[in-house]
């Protein structure tokens, strides 16, 4: 009987040290996301990345919330979901957008979720553990509707080299 607890035990703290790798993994990844923007924004000038003001994050955060809410929907969302999204490509395509923005909020999203994990490991309270469990199951619907989006490609697509 004190050998299947010892076992369980081990399995517990197993799962445990499992489980608190992947949140510093997740932090880390956040980490590097953040590092990225601040080095843009160290590397240019303010007007360079603020020229249109926050209309950059505005850009940047329609942009990730349609992407993470697609596996959510049947149907395709159309190109202007809300007030604030991007009309041309061009403002898509803005170097504050892709440097600075899109890192930054993304790096932040791991950060919270890695954090949330790691307190909902250490305090067990429904504060951590549901912010957690919302964030899980957006990233792996997101990493499903991304692999389906990939498989498409790689079978529907071919590849061939233009004859002189």
């Amino acid at each position: 009987m004190e050998q299947s607890a010892g076992v369980g035990m081990l399995l517990h703290r197993t799962a445990y040290v499992c489980a608190s790798l992947m949140c510093t993994f997740f932090q880390s990844i956040g980490s590097l996301f953040c590092l990225h923007s601040f080095q843009a924004l160290a590397m240019f000038e303010l007007h360079v990345l603020f020229k249109d003001g926050l209309q950059g994050l505005k850009v940047a955060g329609t942009m990730l919330s349609t992407n993470f809410l697609l596996p959510f929907t049947d149907s395709v969302i159309p190109s202007k979901t809300a007030e604030g999204s991007p009309e041309t490509l061009r403002e898509a395509m803005s170097m504050s957008v892709w440097t600075f923005w899109m890192p930054l909020i993304s790096g932040s999203i791991l950060i919270f979720y890695g954090m949330c994990g790691h307190f909902s490991l250490r305090f067990k309270h429904a504060v951590f553990m549901v912010p957690f469990a919302v964030l899980a199951v957006v990233f792996l619907l997101w990493q499903v509707e991304v692999s389906q989006v990939l498989s498409n490609v790689a079978h529907e697509e071919e590849f061939r080299f233009k004859s002189d």
